[in-house]
């Protein structure tokens, strides 16, 4: 699997808030083929589950893997700037609003005398209120239902054609992801 795969399947996993098997991933040979394994997994969701713990996970995951965080250090309740230094707070985010939630307000500088660092908005200071947030913005697979093949359809575009550097109109639910598009 080369790089773009790879960087695909990361960008689907993140913003479908679901997992690809291995297994699964070798037969996934078109867009459509990817669309129908995401459709059938939203068809299954179970609606019972919590929106706010699907969306602490990958906040948990991102503070852990990319920023090095303590994962018993990050609770619901934890404090974002208890938990990232000063430097590591734009860059997260950054990440945070390119992978869960494109619009949750930007980063409040603290005042001149006793600047202390960017600081987290109020309504986004804890890890529990950022996944509140990010969940008001629809950014995992909670946002779509068995009715929204479209829109599903539409979102895995957009991902192939920023991963594969192609105008997403060129893409159809043919189009093979090694013999058309080189990954």
């Amino acid at each position: 699997m080369g790089l773009e795969a790879v960087e695909l399947v990361m960008d689907v996993e993140d913003r479908f808030g679901t997992s690809l098997p291995d297994a699964e991933i070798e037969r996934l040979q078109t867009i459509g083929d990817l669309h129908a394994f995401l459709m059938a997994r939203i068809e299954s969701q179970n609606p019972d589950i919590c929106p706010s713990a699907t969306m602490f996970y990958p906040i948990r995951r991102i503070l852990v893997d990319k920023f090095n965080v303590d994962r018993a250090d990050v609770k619901p309740s934890s404090l974002l700037e208890c938990l990232l230094d000063t430097e590591n707070r734009k860059p997260f985010w950054r990440t945070i609003k390119s992978t869960l939630a494109t619009r949750l307000p930007n980063l409040k500088r603290s005042r001149w005398l006793q600047w202390s660092g960017d600081i987290f908005p109020p309504e986004c200071s804890t890890v529990s209120q950022l996944a509140k947030r990010c969940i008001e913005f629809n950014r995992i697979t909670n946002e779509f239902t068995s009715n929204d093949g479209e829109a599903v359809f539409e979102v895995v575009r957009q991902l192939v054609a920023a991963v594969a550097g192609v105008d997403k109109s060129r893409l159809t639910a043919q189009t093979n992801f090694v013999n058309d598009l080189g990954f």
